[in-house]
């Protein structure tokens, strides 16, 4: 017995449900076949005798009536039957329309009875219907020989033939069909006593079968279900933990089937969520580190210094308006800097964040710089990440503008294309070395040795590292350069609102 389930144990649990199943559906399936056989074997027998005493009854009902009649008009009027068919009706004899052709009669008469011996079983009456067929050949040779001698005026002949004829072989006829249906019906009385009999055996072996079936399934269905629970009511408790938690090691499940794999998976699944649940750690403390040292550049002290240096200038000079829109820009700068906590802005908030920057340089830089920001209608709600384009905006003056002789142009725009958002941040300043611009995507995409540091690209990193770690692979930000000509910066975010 030990042996046995353990055997059971090891299969996978979908070879233990088939074997439970073909073990209850062969003897099921055998006892249907049984049945249906059986039925079907009986009905088939029965709806046979049926259908010949029915056609052996139709045949026989008034054969021999009409057709002593046809005959013993024929041999009386002296003529045949197609003669007088063709005469005018007013000229046939009375009551002409009573008689039936008895060559027709014959035909179907033998028609029949030949279908009846193809479908009989018993042997004796199909000897009867041979002797019937005989007598309808023999009936067919009189009917011919009192026609040929019409002509002729052989009357007392032709009422001989009728008389020892005719009258005697459809006697006969009648007679065997008489014979042939009572003994069909007998057939029909023992069909009926052979299915009780067989009914009473049906009855015995279905109990057995039936019993059998249910024994199986019983013994079946409860192995199988307790090699199922109980791992599963295992597993159930180290996933109560887990949830509390509690990363120690899983169950041990000594078992061959699906439930060890699943066990398992579930271990390595553990594993994996421990570290991953590390990693995030780890990543939002990077991420908290990145997002302070992006605060930290963005209140820059120079920054702060040059534009309060600046407005005490204008204040003095008595240029006392450039002063409110100096003191406006700067509050509403650091308003969307500091954004109350928030990681995510309206794309709105964003290009009111660039445009105050913008203004605060355009004031310092006059004679250099000119901006122009540009949102298309019906994406001022989407949402973008928090400082996404200012530090690309600061790098385009910083790095391409101051560094190029005249003036310079910077343009910020936003556009849609399908469900992306997309910002390209041009300028017309310095650009970069095919060298310096390999560098630079190198680090990027996250490829460069070194941890870039502030003043080396870090503004860009920052923003590349930001949108990875915020968009993923739905993201894409592409840096493009040429000396003499300027930059342009693509950042591509799906749509969010």
């Amino acid at each position: 017995m030990r042996g046995r389930r353990g055997v059971l144990e090891q299969l996978p649990l979908e070879k233990q449900l088939k074997a439970m199943t073909f073990l209850i559906l062969i003897p099921l399936t055998v006892l249907v076949l049984y049945l249906v056989t059986t039925v079907i074997q009986f009905c088939n027998a029965y709806n046979q005798s049926i259908v010949n005493i029915v056609k052996a009854n139709q045949a026989n009902a008034h054969f021999k009536e009409n057709m002593d009649y046809a005959m013993y008009r024929i041999a009386v009027g002296t003529m045949t039957y197609d003669q007088i068919q063709a005469l005018p009706e007013e000229e046939r004899p009375y009551s002409w329309e009573q008689i039936r052709d008895p060559h027709e009669m014959l035909d179907l008469t033998r028609k029949t009875y030949r279908e009846l011996a193809r479908r009989t079983e018993d042997e004796e009456n199909r000897e009867r219907i041979s002797w019937i067929i005989h007598c309808l050949d023999q009936l067919e040779d009189r009917v011919e020989e009192i026609e040929e001698s019409l002509p002729y005026g052989s009357y007392d002949k032709n009422m001989n033939i009728l008389d020892l004829g005719v009258y005697v072989l459809t006697e006969d006829i009648e007679e065997q069909s008489r014979e042939y249906i009572y003994y069909e019906s007998l057939h029909v009385q023992e069909i009926q006593e052979q299915l009780e009999r067989s009914e009473d055996a049906a009855i015995l072996v279905s109990l057995t079968f039936l019993g059998t079936i249910l024994c199986l399934s019983l013994l079946l269905s409860r192995r199988i279900t307790k090699n199922v629970t109980g791992p599963i009511q295992k597993l159930c408790m180290e996933t109560d933990k887990v949830a509390r938690g509690d990363f120690t090691a899983g169950p041990e499940i000594g078992s061959g089937n699906e439930l060890a794999i699943l066990t398992d998976s579930f271990n390595h699944m553990r594993g994996k969520i421990s570290s991953l649940i590390e990693g995030i750690r780890q990543e939002q403390n990077q991420r908290r580190v990145m997002e302070l040292k992006l605060l930290q550049e963005q209140i820059n002290p120079h920054f702060l210094y040059n534009t309060l240096d600046t407005i005490v200038w204008l204040a003095e000079d008595g240029q006392n308006r450039q002063v409110v829109e100096m003191v406006s820009a700067l509050s509403d700068f650091f308003r969307t800097a500091l954004g109350g906590g928030r990681d995510f802005i309206t794309m709105r908030e964003e290009m009111v964040h660039i445009e105050s920057y913008l203004q605060i340089q355009k004031i310092r830089y006059q004679d250099i710089l000119d901006y122009k920001v540009e949102l298309e209608g019906g994406m001022e709600e989407y949402t973008i990440l928090k400082l996404t384009l200012q530090p690309l905006v600061e790098n385009a003056l910083y790095h391409g503008i101051k560094n190029k002789r005249g003036r310079g142009m910077i343009l910020v725009k936003g556009y849609r294309e399908e469900d992306q958002a997309v910002f390209k941040i041009c300028d017309n300043g310095a650009g970069m070395t095919e060298e310096t611009l390999l560098q630079m995507r190198r680090k990027l995409e996250g490829r460069d040795d070194g941890v870039p540091g502030l003043g080396n690209g870090f503004g860009l990193y920052n923003v590349a590292e930001r949108l990875r770690l915020n968009y993923g692979e739905a993201c894409s930000f592409r840096l493009d350069s040429r000396p003499g000509e300027g930059t342009e910066a693509v950042i591509r975010i799906p749509l969010q609102e």
